[in-house]
């Protein structure tokens, strides 16, 4: 059988695993999630790739894929995993491309270290639209214990954005959390772009497997 590890540091790294699962129910997936480092969002590069190798370090070499579930980890850090350890597979949350180039109104979430770096600068030029990039780093606790309400998304994001959006960019695995209050908040018609899809594929490609990746509702 297949061996797929999933490491994060907090909820969207559950979702994915969970989403995953449902993908592949004929591989194991192996969860690899690291809530002992809240600060993983926030330090510095060198450190996070200490965390990382830690919390990974039995799996190397022992499964057949490494899935980085993390947007800021993956920027800071793929690279890196895949020289130091060249005979393990890794892939990573690469930053979602929506599908078309139309100006349409865009809220990008992410997260304040995630939005000072030149990768995700560049990645945001390369939209081509009109967005609104938001940072709501105080939402990612309320996440990862469970207590995040619709009120909160109400006050922190939909106030704080001041725009209608037509699509929204999640540029973190935490905010897939959100998704249902976000689409109570902007309307059913409200176009979400993940990370899920395009790992997914790049899974079924690294593994050769050949799968139909099935949307998310």
């Amino acid at each position: 059988m297949l061996k797929i590890v999933v490491y994060d540091g907090g909820r969207g790294g559950e979702l994915f695993a969970s989403h995953l699962k449902e993908q592949l129910p004929l591989v194991e997936i192996i969860p690899i999630i690291d809530k002992s480092h809240p600060e993983l969002l926030h330090c510095s590069k060198r450190k996070a790739r200490a965390i990382v190798r830690k919390a990974i370090a039995a799996h190397i070499g022992k499964v057949d894929l490494i899935i980085i579930a993390n947007h800021f980890i993956t920027a800071t850090s793929l690279d890196y995993l895949r020289d130091k350890y060249p005979g393990q597979k890794f892939i990573g949350f690469s930053l979602p491309q929506p599908d078309t180039f139309v100006n349409r109104p865009t809220l990008v979430l992410t997260t304040s270290s995630l939005e000072h770096r030149l990768v995700f600068k560049r990645y945001v030029r390369g939209l081509r639209r009109e967005s609104k990039i938001l940072s709501p780093d105080q939402l990612i606790s309320k996440i990862d214990d469970g207590s995040i309400n619709y009120c909160d998304v109400r006050k922190i994001i939909v106030q704080r954005a001041k725009i209608k959006p037509s699509e929204l960019i999640l540029a973190c695995s935490h905010y897939s959390a959100l998704i249902s209050s976000l689409r109570l908040a902007y309307g059913r018609s409200l176009k979400i772009h993940d990370s899920y899809a395009e790992t997914c594929h790049e899974v079924y490609r690294t593994l050769k497997i050949r799968g139909y990746y099935k949307k998310r509702k």
